[in-house]
């Protein structure tokens, strides 16, 4: 019996990747910036925006695209290049075989357009540098987060940060407010467990971990928040109050502050062993911080 041209169509279908049959094997990516002009790099290709990639549909997953220019800050971000959702469905169909046969054949990858605005440097503004392909692929299920706070991942940058006091409460040395600050750790509280029998006999066990960022992390932290919001003019961060919910998350709120006296200033000696001295005392830091923070500024002397 022949099979008529409507069967055999719909049965190529069947076996056919929706991928290879509506996308084809290669695609076309689109980014603009804000300035235009800038230098981006995507998929180990450089050119300047707006710009246009064509590339293999075997790019796909999350992919990393960095945009610089001068006078601006860089700035990265992911892309998402998995398949639409439509085609995961149909591919699904039947029994996902058309899904392997777009597998095989390279046709799953769809990277959508791309914006992305550059933040200019102001005056006294603190450069940093974005973070590279493995500490973003190392940030397990927070990759984005490398993108959207690239700062913290810069050891130049924390190194300029460490000058920043960190207090609890108010201090005596003179200063003028610069506005809030606030950041957080993400922290985790989970219980494993399970169950083994055999006949007569069994046992059960469970196991309860749990993860929580101490001050001193926080603290590091909202140092860095502290430099990228208010640069060069951050001195200190004052009234530091630390929160944190069931899941162990922490978060943290502080005021930043410039000192208006000269003597005031982080780089004074006697201010900051002072204010060391108060953070110690208070729990703060550690005692391996603080003798690690006061050789170094002794060395400075």
């Amino acid at each position: 019996m022949p099979v008529s041209v409507p069967v055999l169509a719909f049965a190529t279908v069947l076996v056919s990747g929706c991928g290879l049959i509506f996308q084809g094997t290669s695609q076309t990516f689109h980014l603009t910036t804000q300035p235009e002009g800038a230098t981006v790099q995507f998929h180990d290709k450089t050119t300047l925006s707006p710009a246009t990639f064509t590339l293999s549909r075997r790019v796909r997953g999350l992919q990393r695209y960095r945009a610089s220019k001068e006078g601006y800050h860089p700035a990265c971000r992911l892309n998402d290049c998995g398949p639409p959702r439509w085609i995961r469905v149909w591919d699904s169909i039947p029994a996902a075989i058309p899904l392997l046969v777009d597998l095989a054949v390279g046709t799953l990858g769809n990277c959508d357009d791309q914006a992305l605005t550059l933040e200019p440097v102001r005056p006294g503004d603190v450069p940093f540098e974005l973070p590279t392909d493995s500490q973003i692929t190392n940030e397990e299920g927070a990759a984005e987060a490398a993108c959207l706070f690239p700062y913290l991942y810069d050891q130049g940058f924390a190194a300029k940060a460490e000058r920043i006091i960190v207090s609890s409460g108010p201090l005596q040395q003179p200063y003028e407010l610069l506005g809030n600050v606030d950041f957080g750790k993400l922290g985790f509280d989970r219980t494993e467990g399970g169950a083994v029998a055999f006949r007569n006999f069994g046992f059960a066990w469970a196991r309860r971990t749990f993860s929580k960022a101490p001050p001193a992390e926080v603290n590091a932290l909202l140092r860095k928040r502290a430099l990228y919001q208010y640069g060069e003019r951050a001195d200190a961060l004052i009234n530091v109050n630390y929160q944190t919910d069931p899941a162990n998350n922490v978060f943290a709120t502080a005021v930043a502050v410039h000192f208006t006296e000269v003597g005031s200033q982080p780089g004074s000696a006697t201010a900051r062993l002072s204010e060391l001295e108060k953070l110690h005392k208070n729990g703060l830091i550690d005692q391996r911080e603080y003798e690690q923070k006061r050789a170094e500024i002794l060395r400075g002397l």
